[in-house]
């Protein structure tokens, strides 16, 4: 009984913690010079939300009706435009593969719009792209140390797509290593091979060196002439 009751339990508290909301809402970004919003084109919920420093924080963002793995967690602001999010998509990492961040949004005004998926740089991959077309970094976007993607290229009436590659912890703390340690069987066989191929040149050397068995130019050989009896020929 336990066992069959504890899920439909667990499932209540958490619908408890959830809010839903609709595309009708509308979350007012303050401190703006002009109006600025966020919105979502389709239903879903959130576990938390709360607007800190001029950007809404969402925690265990999800929608509905809408195929994705995993909850979002998702800071979000804009300046001089409105944001609709039409869609999002979130995977996490595992040790023999990549997980992935991917959301699209509406843009409506000319300002700028900023998304952190909590990933810092050095665990993921970023790139930007608007109308199908990629924006390189530094043209269009950047990002911060703390894993802010600021998008400054977008225009009225486009839909942008910020997609993030995931590694996972212990891949990025292998990358965080000196060149050395990241490279070591690689280095090790570049040396072993190293190894072989200078040993091979002294070989080659020290025959080189070693003296040779003289030969007799065929100038200087003796010629030797047979003698055969024409009579015995004409026989």
């Amino acid at each position: 009984m336990i066992t069959l009751v504890l899920p439909e339990i667990c499932y209540i508290v958490e619908a408890q913690t959830e809010t839903a909301f609709t595309p009708t809402d509308k979350f007012n970004i303050p401190g703006t010079s002009g109006p600025s919003t966020i919105s979502f084109s389709i239903n879903g919920t959130y576990m938390q939300a709360s607007i800190e420093n001029g950007a809404w924080k969402f925690v265990g963002l999800s929608f509905r009706n809408l195929t994705q793995q995993g909850k979002l967690n998702l800071t979000v602001s804009a300046q001089d435009s409105n944001v609709t999010i039409t869609s999002y998509r979130a995977t996490n990492a595992t040790e023999s593969g990549m997980g992935s961040v991917r959301i699209s949004y509406l843009v409506e005004g000319n300002g700028t719009q900023t998304f952190n998926f909590g990933v810092t740089p050095n665990v993921g991959y970023w790139s930007v792209i608007v109308q199908r077309v990629y924006l390189p970094q530094y043209g269009g976007w950047d990002i911060s140390s703390d894993g802010k993607v600021t998008v400054t290229g977008a225009t009225s009436g486009v839909v942008v797509t910020i997609m993030c590659y995931t590694y996972s912890t212990s891949y990025a703390d292998a990358l965080s290593q000196p060149f050395y340690a990241q490279h070591s069987v690689i280095l090790a066989v570049g040396v072993g091979v190293f190894a072989v191929v200078a040993l091979c040149l002294v070989i080659w050397r020290v025959n080189l060196r070693a003296p040779r068995q003289s030969k007799v130019p065929r100038h200087n050989r003796s010629l030797t002439i047979k003698h055969v009896s024409m009579e015995s020929t004409e026989r």
